[in-house]
């Protein structure tokens, strides 16, 4: 539109045809009238729920999906009142930050008891393994003790009485007495067997 002023105001301009003009405003008030929406519209609120469904996003996706923010206390505020509509952002921002606070805390507490549960384990194993030095050692203090007073120099380890009368000498020998009535690779032990043969067939 302002070209077309521009034009009409330009006398050198020889090209320029004001029937042309009112042609292109008449398109424009065409265009204008398709975009106003039309007085037969229906409303089918049946139709508008299930497309809505259709383009809407899934109830069970991830908070990366969908990064919206819910709050706990719905509370109506006019759009209108910049204060309000402020405070209510900060109020909201704070509880976020609150919750956030409470949420490190709870962690922060998870991983010091998992660090104190972890150290009283790594205690206890010094404790025991301090315990096993001192046992070994008293044991070997013990050892010494029986060496020095000469009390282990005739056995081994200490196990030099005679048992019912024996030699200390003579070590356990294996007896040479055969069993009566049982042949070395006989499992029976002399036992008849009735024709069953080895291993009970029959």
């Amino acid at each position: 539109m302002v070209e077309n002023e521009l034009a009409m105001m330009n006398p050198e301009n020889e090209d320029f045809d004001p029937e042309t003009e009112s042609e292109s405003e008449e398109e424009a008030q065409q265009i204008v009238k398709l975009v106003e929406p039309s007085k037969t519209a229906v409303y089918n609120k049946d139709g508008l729920l299930e497309r809505l469904n259709d383009i809407s996003w899934p109830n069970n996706l991830d908070w990366t999906h969908r990064l919206n923010i819910d709050r706990e206390e719905q509370e109506q505020v006019d759009v209108n009142d910049d204060l309000a509509r402020e405070h209510s952002f900060y109020t909201q921002g704070l509880e976020a930050e609150k919750r956030r606070i409470e949420e490190s805390e709870e962690g922060r507490k998870a991983r010091d008891n998992k660090k104190l549960a972890k150290d009283v384990q790594a205690q206890k194993m010094k404790e025991r393994t301090k315990q096993k030095k001192q046992e070994i050692e008293s044991v070997k203090k013990w050892r010494k003790q029986r060496q020095q007073s000469g009390f282990d120099k005739e056995g081994a380890n200490g196990l030099d009485l005679p048992f019912d009368g024996g030699d200390l000498n003579k070590s356990f020998q294996r007896s040479n007495k055969k069993r009566p009535g049982a042949s070395p690779g006989d499992c029976s032990e002399g036992k008849a067997t009735f024709g069953g043969g080895k291993g009970g067939r029959i």
